[in-house]
């Protein structure tokens, strides 16, 4: 049964760098806790799509003691072109 956390994601920066193995981007965000519960850990996936709605890859955002009403800042990379982002969704995969 997946359960549903309300959140607000405040803001949502990419930064792009390059390494050896091609490119990569930065992702810098914060995200607010609006589900009335506090967690010792929550998990989101952070999905990046092109213009097209083509999944160009995912990654994991975990928060640790992520309390009721919290904004908390997160950081992830993920594997795409800085010119090939359209935009995002981040999905609430579970908590404890």
């Amino acid at each position: 049964m997946r359960k549903t956390i309300l959140l607000s994601v405040i803001f949502f920066l990419v930064f792009p760098f390059r390494k050896s193995f091609g490119d990569h981007i930065e992702v810098i965000g914060e995200i607010t806790n609006h589900s009335g519960r506090s967690y010792r850990m929550v998990s989101f996936t952070l999905s990046v799509y092109d213009d097209s709605g083509n999944l160009l890859d995912t990654a994991p955002i975990v928060i640790s003691n992520f309390r009721d009403g919290q904004t908390k800042s997160f950081s992830t990379i993920v594997q795409a072109g800085y010119d090939e982002l359209s935009r995002y969704k981040i999905d609430f995969e579970n908590s404890i």
